[in-house]
Protein backbone atom coordinates (compact mmCIF):
# COMPACT_ATOMS: atom_id res chain seq x y z
CA UNK A 1 0.00 0.00 0.00
CA UNK A 2 2.90 2.16 0.67
CA UNK A 3 4.54 1.68 -2.57
CA UNK A 4 0.63 2.41 -4.45
CA UNK A 5 0.91 5.87 -2.08
CA UNK A 6 4.30 6.58 -3.03
CA UNK A 7 3.47 5.95 -6.91
CA UNK A 8 0.69 8.21 -6.99
CA UNK A 9 2.30 11.42 -5.04
CA UNK A 10 4.05 13.44 -7.82
CA UNK A 11 3.04 16.80 -9.24
CA UNK A 12 3.03 18.12 -12.68
CA UNK A 13 2.78 21.67 -13.74
CA UNK A 14 1.53 23.03 -17.00
CA UNK A 15 2.34 26.75 -17.44
CA UNK A 16 0.00 28.86 -20.03
CA UNK A 17 0.90 32.21 -21.76
CA UNK A 18 -2.14 33.33 -24.17
CA UNK A 19 -1.48 36.52 -25.94
CA UNK A 20 -4.71 38.56 -27.14
CA UNK A 21 -4.59 40.47 -29.89
CA UNK A 22 -6.17 43.90 -29.78
CA UNK A 23 -7.26 45.24 -33.67
CA UNK A 24 -8.65 48.20 -34.65
CA UNK A 25 -10.32 48.37 -37.84
CA UNK A 26 -11.29 51.43 -40.12
CA UNK A 27 -14.42 49.95 -42.10
CA UNK A 28 -17.04 51.59 -44.27
CA UNK A 29 -20.80 50.28 -44.56
CA UNK A 30 -21.91 49.59 -48.06
CA UNK A 31 -25.59 49.96 -48.76
CA UNK A 32 -25.76 48.31 -51.92
CA UNK A 33 -24.27 44.80 -50.26
CA UNK A 34 -20.69 44.99 -51.63
CA UNK A 35 -18.31 44.09 -49.26
CA UNK A 36 -17.00 45.98 -46.76
CA UNK A 37 -13.64 47.68 -47.65
CA UNK A 38 -10.64 48.70 -45.19
CA UNK A 39 -10.14 52.15 -45.70
CA UNK A 40 -6.23 53.07 -45.98
CA UNK A 41 -4.45 56.44 -44.60
CA UNK A 42 -2.21 57.63 -47.42
CA UNK A 43 0.67 58.83 -45.93
CA UNK A 44 2.62 62.10 -47.67
CA UNK A 45 5.89 59.72 -48.43
CA UNK A 46 7.18 56.40 -48.78
CA UNK A 47 6.28 55.04 -45.33
CA UNK A 48 8.86 52.31 -43.85
CA UNK A 49 6.56 50.58 -42.27
CA UNK A 50 2.49 49.65 -43.05
CA UNK A 51 0.43 48.07 -40.07
CA UNK A 52 -1.83 46.16 -41.36
CA UNK A 53 -6.04 45.92 -39.54
CA UNK A 54 -7.04 42.99 -38.55
CA UNK A 55 -10.30 42.26 -39.71
CA UNK A 56 -12.48 39.41 -38.22
CA UNK A 57 -11.98 35.31 -39.26
CA UNK A 58 -8.65 36.06 -40.61
CA UNK A 59 -10.33 37.48 -43.94
CA UNK A 60 -7.65 39.23 -45.91
CA UNK A 61 -8.78 42.44 -47.22
CA UNK A 62 -7.50 43.62 -50.82
CA UNK A 63 -7.37 47.17 -50.23
CA UNK A 64 -8.13 49.16 -53.88
CA UNK A 65 -6.08 52.19 -53.37
CA UNK A 66 -4.10 53.24 -56.14
CA UNK A 67 -0.70 55.23 -55.04
CA UNK A 68 3.03 54.28 -54.19
CA UNK A 69 3.21 55.33 -50.56
CA UNK A 70 4.07 51.71 -49.63
CA UNK A 71 6.63 51.05 -52.44
CA UNK A 72 10.08 52.38 -53.15
CA UNK A 73 12.13 52.64 -56.77
CA UNK A 74 15.66 51.12 -56.07
CA UNK A 75 16.46 51.47 -59.75
CA UNK A 76 15.45 50.06 -63.51
CA UNK A 77 15.62 46.07 -64.39
CA UNK A 78 15.96 44.92 -68.10
CA UNK A 79 12.73 42.72 -68.08
CA UNK A 80 10.24 42.22 -65.23
CA UNK A 81 10.14 43.57 -61.98
CA UNK A 82 11.10 42.10 -58.38
CA UNK A 83 9.92 43.17 -55.01
CA UNK A 84 11.82 42.95 -51.42
CA UNK A 85 10.31 43.37 -48.54
CA UNK A 86 9.94 42.29 -44.78
CA UNK A 87 6.98 40.80 -42.64
CA UNK A 88 7.39 41.56 -38.75
CA UNK A 89 5.14 41.95 -35.49
CA UNK A 90 3.84 45.09 -34.46
CA UNK A 91 6.59 44.81 -32.01
CA UNK A 92 9.33 44.31 -34.89
CA UNK A 93 9.92 40.81 -34.20
CA UNK A 94 10.38 39.02 -37.31
CA UNK A 95 7.64 36.46 -38.58
CA UNK A 96 8.90 33.64 -40.46
CA UNK A 97 6.92 30.84 -42.91
CA UNK A 98 4.09 33.61 -43.68
CA UNK A 99 2.99 33.79 -47.39
CA UNK A 100 3.84 36.81 -49.20
CA UNK A 101 1.97 36.33 -52.73
CA UNK A 102 0.44 38.58 -55.35
CA UNK A 103 -3.21 38.64 -55.71
CA UNK A 104 -4.81 36.05 -58.59
CA UNK A 105 -0.91 35.39 -59.47
CA UNK A 106 1.09 32.17 -58.97
CA UNK A 107 4.02 34.52 -57.67
CA UNK A 108 4.63 33.98 -54.08
CA UNK A 109 7.79 33.27 -52.08
CA UNK A 110 7.90 32.24 -47.68
CA UNK A 111 9.23 34.50 -45.22
CA UNK A 112 12.73 33.43 -43.86
CA UNK A 113 13.62 33.73 -40.18
CA UNK A 114 14.63 37.35 -40.68
CA UNK A 115 10.72 37.74 -42.24
CA UNK A 116 12.62 38.55 -45.29
CA UNK A 117 11.05 37.73 -49.10
CA UNK A 118 11.74 38.41 -52.60
CA UNK A 119 8.87 38.28 -54.84
CA UNK A 120 10.70 38.14 -58.86
CA UNK A 121 9.24 38.01 -62.23
CA UNK A 122 6.47 40.58 -61.46
CA UNK A 123 4.91 42.19 -65.20
CA UNK A 124 3.96 45.31 -65.50
CA UNK A 125 0.62 46.33 -64.41
CA UNK A 126 -1.69 46.82 -60.95
CA UNK A 127 -0.02 44.15 -58.48
CA UNK A 128 -1.74 43.53 -55.21
CA UNK A 129 0.22 42.25 -52.55
CA UNK A 130 -1.13 40.19 -50.17
CA UNK A 131 0.86 38.20 -46.90
CA UNK A 132 -1.34 35.35 -44.99
CA UNK A 133 -0.09 33.17 -42.10
CA UNK A 134 -1.85 30.45 -39.88
CA UNK A 135 -0.73 32.28 -36.44
CA UNK A 136 -1.10 35.94 -38.10
CA UNK A 137 -4.13 37.83 -39.45
CA UNK A 138 -3.69 38.14 -43.30
CA UNK A 139 -2.97 41.87 -44.93
CA UNK A 140 -2.76 43.60 -47.98
CA UNK A 141 -0.91 46.41 -48.91
CA UNK A 142 -2.72 49.27 -51.24
CA UNK A 143 -3.00 48.09 -54.97
CA UNK A 144 0.51 49.48 -56.86
CA UNK A 145 1.08 49.92 -60.98
CA UNK A 146 4.47 48.93 -61.89
CA UNK A 147 5.07 51.12 -64.78
CA UNK A 148 8.18 49.42 -66.02
CA UNK A 149 10.50 47.29 -65.02
CA UNK A 150 12.28 47.84 -61.83
CA UNK A 151 13.59 46.85 -58.01
CA UNK A 152 11.13 47.81 -55.41
CA UNK A 153 11.41 47.84 -51.53
CA UNK A 154 8.15 47.24 -50.09
CA UNK A 155 6.70 48.85 -46.89
CA UNK A 156 7.86 46.37 -44.12
CA UNK A 157 4.59 44.98 -43.59
CA UNK A 158 3.57 44.86 -39.60
CA UNK A 159 1.16 41.80 -38.82
CA UNK A 160 -0.63 40.98 -35.76
CA UNK A 161 -1.87 37.78 -33.83
CA UNK A 162 -4.58 36.15 -35.21
CA UNK A 163 -7.23 36.50 -32.22
CA UNK A 164 -4.77 34.41 -29.67
CA UNK A 165 -2.21 32.35 -29.07
CA UNK A 166 -0.85 29.60 -26.42
CA UNK A 167 2.67 30.64 -26.82
CA UNK A 168 5.36 28.38 -25.16
CA UNK A 169 3.11 26.22 -22.68
CA UNK A 170 5.55 23.81 -20.97
CA UNK A 171 4.56 20.59 -18.80
CA UNK A 172 6.87 19.44 -16.07
CA UNK A 173 6.67 16.42 -14.74
CA UNK A 174 8.10 15.79 -10.66
CA UNK A 175 7.53 11.83 -9.61
CA UNK A 176 8.40 10.54 -6.78
CA UNK A 177 10.09 7.55 -8.19
CA UNK A 178 10.73 6.75 -12.00
CA UNK A 179 7.91 5.81 -13.78
CA UNK A 180 6.46 5.89 -17.04
CA UNK A 181 3.82 8.74 -17.88
CA UNK A 182 1.27 9.36 -20.63
CA UNK A 183 -0.28 12.90 -20.73
CA UNK A 184 -3.08 13.66 -23.63
CA UNK A 185 -3.59 17.21 -24.44
CA UNK A 186 -7.64 18.07 -25.00
CA UNK A 187 -6.88 21.07 -27.07
CA UNK A 188 -9.75 23.48 -28.29
CA UNK A 189 -7.95 24.54 -31.29
CA UNK A 190 -4.95 23.62 -33.44
CA UNK A 191 -1.70 22.73 -32.04
CA UNK A 192 1.26 24.61 -33.91
CA UNK A 193 4.20 22.84 -32.60
CA UNK A 194 5.38 21.12 -30.21
CA UNK A 195 8.94 19.38 -28.93
CA UNK A 196 8.80 16.26 -28.70
CA UNK A 197 6.13 15.79 -31.34
CA UNK A 198 2.97 15.22 -30.02
CA UNK A 199 0.54 12.93 -31.69
CA UNK A 200 -2.31 11.41 -29.81
CA UNK A 201 -0.55 11.93 -26.34
CA UNK A 202 3.37 11.96 -24.97
CA UNK A 203 4.28 9.13 -23.70
CA UNK A 204 8.04 8.99 -21.58
CA UNK A 205 9.72 7.88 -18.50
CA UNK A 206 9.85 10.56 -15.53
CA UNK A 207 12.44 10.68 -13.31
CA UNK A 208 12.19 12.51 -9.79
CA UNK A 209 14.45 16.04 -11.03
CA UNK A 210 12.08 16.36 -13.59
CA UNK A 211 14.37 14.47 -16.49
CA UNK A 212 12.14 12.71 -19.34
CA UNK A 213 13.06 10.01 -21.85
CA UNK A 214 11.31 8.69 -24.87
CA UNK A 215 10.80 5.69 -26.14
CA UNK A 216 14.24 6.59 -28.29
CA UNK A 217 16.01 7.19 -25.28
CA UNK A 218 16.51 10.97 -26.09
CA UNK A 219 16.01 12.97 -22.75
CA UNK A 220 13.56 16.25 -22.28
CA UNK A 221 13.48 18.69 -19.32
CA UNK A 222 9.33 19.34 -20.28
CA UNK A 223 7.24 18.89 -22.75
CA UNK A 224 6.28 21.52 -25.02
CA UNK A 225 3.52 22.94 -27.29
CA UNK A 226 2.12 25.78 -28.82
CA UNK A 227 -1.15 26.44 -30.78
CA UNK A 228 -4.04 28.85 -32.18
CA UNK A 229 -7.38 28.46 -30.00
CA UNK A 230 -10.40 28.03 -31.75
CA UNK A 231 -12.80 29.96 -29.19
CA UNK A 232 -12.72 33.26 -28.37
CA UNK A 233 -10.86 33.99 -25.06
CA UNK A 234 -11.39 37.23 -23.06
CA UNK A 235 -9.55 38.80 -20.29
CA UNK A 236 -11.68 40.99 -18.30
CA UNK A 237 -10.02 41.39 -15.23
CA UNK A 238 -6.55 41.31 -13.88
CA UNK A 239 -3.35 43.71 -13.37
CA UNK A 240 -2.56 46.51 -15.28
CA UNK A 241 1.64 46.81 -15.41
CA UNK A 242 3.60 48.85 -16.89
CA UNK A 243 6.30 47.58 -19.20
CA UNK A 244 9.29 48.60 -17.26
CA UNK A 245 7.92 46.81 -13.71
CA UNK A 246 7.04 43.34 -15.51
CA UNK A 247 10.51 41.75 -14.27
CA UNK A 248 9.26 42.71 -10.23
CA UNK A 249 5.69 41.46 -11.11
CA UNK A 250 6.13 38.35 -12.22
CA UNK A 251 8.86 37.40 -10.28
CA UNK A 252 6.71 37.86 -6.83
CA UNK A 253 3.50 36.71 -8.84
CA UNK A 254 5.24 33.10 -10.11
CA UNK A 255 6.72 32.55 -6.78
CA UNK A 256 3.32 33.14 -5.05
CA UNK A 257 1.62 30.61 -7.67
CA UNK A 258 4.17 27.80 -6.90
CA UNK A 259 7.17 27.90 -9.37
CA UNK A 260 10.60 27.13 -8.42
CA UNK A 261 13.25 29.59 -9.29
CA UNK A 262 14.01 27.93 -12.52
CA UNK A 263 10.92 27.83 -13.45
CA UNK A 264 9.96 31.54 -13.13
CA UNK A 265 13.44 32.24 -14.78
CA UNK A 266 12.82 30.09 -17.73
CA UNK A 267 8.59 31.96 -18.20
CA UNK A 268 10.48 35.54 -17.95
CA UNK A 269 13.23 35.49 -19.82
CA UNK A 270 10.78 34.39 -22.56
CA UNK A 271 8.00 37.00 -22.11
CA UNK A 272 9.84 39.69 -20.51
CA UNK A 273 11.07 41.19 -23.90
CA UNK A 274 7.90 40.45 -25.45
CA UNK A 275 6.29 42.77 -22.54
CA UNK A 276 8.97 44.82 -21.68
CA UNK A 277 8.25 47.56 -25.01
CA UNK A 278 4.59 47.87 -23.96
CA UNK A 279 3.63 51.21 -22.54
CA UNK A 280 1.30 48.52 -20.12
CA UNK A 281 0.07 45.24 -19.74
CA UNK A 282 -2.84 43.66 -19.05
CA UNK A 283 -2.62 40.49 -17.61
CA UNK A 284 -4.77 38.02 -16.33
CA UNK A 285 -4.13 34.95 -14.18
CA UNK A 286 -6.63 31.98 -15.59
CA UNK A 287 -9.81 30.83 -14.60
CA UNK A 288 -12.01 27.54 -15.33
CA UNK A 289 -12.70 29.12 -18.98
CA UNK A 290 -8.71 28.93 -20.14
CA UNK A 291 -8.24 25.56 -18.01
CA UNK A 292 -11.19 24.24 -19.95
CA UNK A 293 -9.44 25.31 -23.02
CA UNK A 294 -6.29 23.06 -22.71
CA UNK A 295 -7.32 19.86 -20.51
CA UNK A 296 -4.36 17.56 -19.41
CA UNK A 297 -5.41 13.92 -18.56
CA UNK A 298 -1.82 12.21 -17.39
CA UNK A 299 -1.83 9.05 -16.43
CA UNK A 300 -1.04 7.84 -13.54
CA UNK A 301 -2.80 10.95 -12.04
CA UNK A 302 -0.72 13.04 -9.92
CA UNK A 303 -1.52 14.25 -6.22
CA UNK A 304 -0.85 17.38 -7.16
CA UNK A 305 -0.84 19.69 -10.51
CA UNK A 306 -0.26 23.24 -10.76
CA UNK A 307 -1.46 24.94 -13.89
CA UNK A 308 -1.36 28.48 -14.44
CA UNK A 309 -2.47 30.42 -17.96
CA UNK A 310 -1.25 33.99 -18.33
CA UNK A 311 -3.01 35.95 -20.46
CA UNK A 312 -1.99 39.45 -21.71
CA UNK A 313 -2.66 42.04 -24.38
CA UNK A 314 -0.64 45.43 -24.68
CA UNK A 315 -2.75 48.62 -24.09
CA UNK A 316 -0.94 52.40 -24.48
CA UNK A 317 -3.43 53.48 -21.72
CA UNK A 318 -3.95 51.99 -18.21
CA UNK A 319 -7.41 50.97 -16.78
CA UNK A 320 -9.25 51.08 -13.76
Amino acid sequence: MNELISFLKWTTGLFLVIVLASCGLQKESSANGEPIQVVANSPSEFSETYRCPCPEDNIVPRISIDNNFYFKSEGKLSQTSEIRGRVVTIENLPVPNAIVSLYNTSISDTTDENGSYTLSAIPSGKINLVVSSDNYFGCSLPTYTIEHPQLLTASTIQVQILRAQLLKPIIYLYPEKQIDVSVQLEYQGKITHSYPKYADSWKVNAQPDGTLKDEFGRTYYALFWEGAPTKKLSATTGFVVKGSEIIPFLETTLDQLGLTEREANEFIMFWYPKMEGNKYNLIHFSTDEYLESAKLNVSPEPETAIRIMMVYRSLKTPLD
